[in-house]
């Protein structure tokens, strides 16, 4: 499945053998590790697909490897028509492999699920884990840049990607309350941030998202698992009409009153 909806697995093949030297670099503190491939071509000739790179010594029936670990690692790529290699590639940053049946041995079955998470950051460190600000730290790869909630003609906010590979926001969730989890909204299908880009979202109540932004509230991005990514909160005069609220210095200052709005772009001040 991708994003929750069904994926014939006759469009796909599925490898497994010796990592390739770029492959072994994913998983650096094991000698001789294996990949697991899954790959498909689309109709333009292009081959997508996903890797994953394993501690060959952990191919067992019954092995649970879990991405952050140190025993496996992985990602999503896509290799143009006639290229001999990816143009893209994503990392995973969570996800859990089973394992029902497996060796690392010639001709082997290897059999089992696996559930992933790919366009973000790296995950949290144990001191980033102890912060109580109340949401993940910025650098992490997304972050709300800045917003309108008295824009003209819809309300607005800017999402900013501080890493140097693309984010698909497949994986991402939006609300305009930081509890209530039942408000959170997917962003629209296929939506993706390039490297470093600022991108304006516009909220139609009688569209996507089906809210707007209010004078005192407050916005948050999530992982669909619930991890909270990043968020903000605004009293009433923050965001003023022909204003608004925004991260200065751009991407890593606090938020504060703009005069100017920047949206899709860096902010000034």
């Amino acid at each position: 499945m991708l994003d929750g909806s069904d994926v014939p697995a006759g469009e796909f093949g599925v490898f497994a053998g010796h990592s390739s030297p770029d492959e072994s670099g994913l998983l650096p503190e094991v000698d001789s590790p294996a990949s697991i491939i899954v790959a498909g071509v689309d109709d333009d000739g292009s081959l997508n697909g996903m890797t994953l790179v394993v501690d060959p010594e952990l191919l067992a029936p019954g092995a649970v490897l879990v991405i952050g670990s140190g025993a496996i690692a992985g990602g999503v790529w896509s290799i143009p028509p006639g290229a001999a290699a990816p143009d893209s590639f994503t990392p995973f940053t969570e996800g859990k492999l089973e394992l029902s049946s497996a060796a690392a041995t010639d001709g082997a079955a290897i059999a089992g699920s696996f559930y992933g998470v790919f366009g973000f950051g790296p995950p949290p460190s144990e001191t980033d884990a102890d912060d109580d600000s109340g949401m993940m730290p910025i650098g992490l790869g997304l972050v709300i840049n800045e917003l309108a909630a008295k824009g003209d003609p819809l309300d607005w906010f800017e999402l900013h990607n501080t890493m140097p590979d693309p984010v698909a926001l497949v994986g991402f969730e939006v609300a305009d309350s930081l509890t209530d989890a039942g408000k959170r909204v997917a962003f629209p299908a296929g939506t993706i941030l390039g490297p470093g880009a600022y991108m304006q979202f516009s909220l139609d109540k009688d569209g996507w998202p089906g809210f707007a932004l209010g004078g005192d509230e407050e916005l948050g991005i999530w992982l669909r698992d619930g991890t909270l990514v990043d968020s903000v909160d605004w009293d009433e005069g923050d965001a003023p009409e022909g204003g608004s609220y925004a991260r200065v210095p751009d991407a890593t200052g606090d938020f504060r009153t703009v005069d100017t709005p920047t949206p899709a772009a860096p902010n000034e001040g």
